[in-house]
């Protein structure tokens, strides 16, 4: 499911002390390109070096939960306001 935003968790702050400004760039670009499905994950997991990609699994793994959640949120209410529609044409 692709939304309109892309959550930073404060968690990423940690698991990202030890990279350098330009290796936080890539992992940045890399998060977004993932989460927006602009290149494979296979691809984006070759264009960063061990370091980077070890953060970049942390990131990935957060915002699979992330989009999991809303994506069971979104089901909800589809659901929700098909019961409310069902409702108002019985009465």
């Amino acid at each position: 499911m692709i939304t309109p935003y892309v959550p930073l968790f404060r968690d990423f702050l940690d698991q990202t002390q030890s990279l350098s400004n330009e290796q936080r760039g890539k992992l940045v670009r890399a998060y977004l390109q993932y989460a927006y499905q602009v290149r494979s994950e296979e691809e984006i997991e070759q264009s960063l070096d061990e370091d980077t990609r070890t953060a970049f699994y942390f990131m990935k793994d957060q915002a699979d939960h992330h989009f999991a959640y809303m994506e069971k949120r979104r089901k909800n209410k589809d659901t929700e306001g098909e019961a409310n529609e069902n409702k108002n044409t019985k009465e």
